[in-house]
This record gives structure tokens, sequence and C-alpha cells, in this order.
């Protein structure tokens, strides 16, 4: 993914269960400059103006690796078997989807040698999930975002694609 020459590589979410063992691999590499942030530090994706301030002091980003997100087997506004309220449907919409298209959006400006924007997704933005391996069912909200997620990101794959700015998703199973 990354090729030889010196680097600034924001990982966003590096105190999540992906983010964490990504921060290991980053914060090692020789001619980079790792910027880590979290949303339970200093920097919440969903907050437009944050987010453009944040970017605006950290201009030489190349790479942007966001491993931030909001998960169904973490969140606890979720119940057994009931259905989910709409709240909890705009909540993940709000950190799933929100957050990646203000970093997508306000770094393709605010950078000024911007290469590629991967974000962390999940197998079930492309596929509908099997509930009866589950304990718990799988989120509806969870899985929408998620489909968002790679809807949004390949509308912003081909519109970027002429500035030689590459997005992608990294779609994971069970971790």
């Amino acid at each position: 993914i990354f090729n030889m020459e010196k680097r600034t590589i924001l990982l966003i979410g590096h105190r999540g269960l992906i983010g964490s063992y990504l921060f290991k691999f980053f914060k090692n590499q020789k001619k980079t400059k790792l910027v880590a942030v979290d949303k339970k530090e200093n920097l919440d994706l969903r907050d437009r103006i944050s987010v453009e301030k944040f970017l605006k002091k950290n201009k030489d980003i190349n790479y942007i690796v966001n491993a931030s997100g909001k998960n169904d087997h973490i969140a606890k506004d979720l119940k057994k078997n009931s259905y989910e309220d709409d709240h909890v449907l705009l909540e993940y919409i709000n950190e799933n989807l929100i957050g990646p298209k203000n970093i997508i959006e306000l770094s393709i400006n605010l950078c000024t040698n911007l290469k590629s924007i991967i974000h962390f997704s999940s197998l079930y933005g492309i596929k509908s999930p099997y509930h009866p391996i589950y304990k718990r069912k799988k989120s509806l909200s969870y899985c929408v975002s998620k489909h968002a997620m790679e809807g949004l990101t390949k509308y912003y794959a081909t519109l970027l694609a002429n500035r030689n700015i590459r997005i992608n998703n990294i779609r994971v199973g069970g971790v």
C-alpha cells in the first residue's frame, strides 16, 4: 500500500480493536510520521468543524486509515430480541457514514499531498448476516450503516480517481 517515500499517516481510532494493532504496526515504520487520534481523546469525525480545524493543522497527511466506528457487539443500546428505535439507526449512520464522509470531503481539499483514504468496514456491508450464529441478532443499524459506507466509498473512489486519490474499504469479518 505504501511506498518507501517519507509519508504522514493519520490513523483514526487507534484505541479500538483493529486500530490498536495498526498503531503498533505504523509506529515502527521507517520514514513514517504517525498522527493517531481517537474519538475518546480528541477527534469526533461527526463534528465537521473540529475535523476541518484538525486537518488545517495537519495538512501534510498523505494517507488516512480510518479504523473508528460504532460496532453492535460493543454498543449497549441494543436489546436481545427487539427491533431498533430510529434514533439508534441515526446514531450508527452518524458515526459510520457521516464521519467518513466528513474525512473524505475535508481532507481532499485541505491535505496538500493526499494519496489514499482507507476505511475499515464489514463483510456485512456487502451481505446479510447469518443470524443463527449469534447469541444476539446482528444490528440492522450496523448492517445498514456499513452498506451505506460501501456506497460512499464507491462514489468517492470514482469521483476522485482523476485526482489520483484512492478511496477504499477493507471489509473484515468477526474480530
